[in-house]
């Protein structure tokens, strides 16, 4: 392997590869690569995915192999932004039967498709959510986890801040902390609203800066 990657990360993108190769014949043909592109709402043209195809397809079969789709990912890897779109479309991908809901390990499947990388801090927010949610995920539960996975770019925490503080004064109040957590699912306490705001706000002056809020969020995905 050409790639110097941990073996739980082989492992990680072995699963995602069998995700792709519906046909189960150990390669990831332009259709199939089309097939789940499309499926997570992303319509390349034919061209596109040949360039795709062509980019990591080393042997030039036209197909892409267990190695050449570790390429692929890799190379991807930091670069995809995941929106609530695609949230949809791989949460209505893995939820076959239409259920609403998914197991733990389908949502492990959610996870790899959206080429989040499973690193131990990913992983223990993911078993936390399979716990917490009693093993019957929904996609407001989908939302939460990814909403609390660890941002590495100061850009993505500044979009996160903004997001939160509705009036847009520089800082996140008791209420607007609780309207964002309802909007993805989350129906707080009383208490438990005011025990978050007391772990964050350092400086106990009852709202949380930006400040506040990168330490809140680097200690999420501790």
């Amino acid at each position: 392997m050409k790639q110097e990657l941990p073996s739980e990360k082989i492992e990680e993108l072995r699963a995602a590869f069998e995700l792709f190769d519906k046909n189960g014949d150990g390669t990831i043909s332009a259709t199939e690569l089309a097939e789940v592109m499309k499926q997570m709402n992303q319509n390349p043209t034919q061209q596109e995915i040949n360039d795709m195809i062509g980019e990591v397809d080393e042997d030039g079969n036209g197909t892409i192999e267990f190695e050449e789709f570790v390429t692929m990912m890799t190379r991807h890897q930091s670069s995809t932004k995941v929106t609530d779109e695609q949230l949809q479309a791989v949460f209505a991908r893995i939820d076959t039967q239409g259920q609403g809901v998914i197991d733990g390990k389908q949502l492990y499947d959610c996870i790899r498709l959206l080429n989040i990388s499973l690193s131990k801090d990913v992983t223990k927010l993911v078993d936390q959510t399979i716990r917490l949610c009693e093993n019957k995920i929904d996609l407001k539960n989908l939302r939460m986890l990814v909403a609390q996975l660890p941002i590495e770019e100061e850009d993505d925490l500044a979009m996160s801040f903004k997001m939160f503080d509705k009036n847009g004064d520089g800082s996140i109040s008791k209420d607007e902390l609780r309207e964002v957590m309802a909007s993805l699912g989350e129906n707080l306490s009383e208490k438990e609203i005011d025990d978050m705001l007391a772990e964050a706000d350092v400086n106990n002056d009852n709202v949380i800066s930006f400040e506040e809020f990168k330490n809140m969020m680097s200690q999420t995905g501790r």
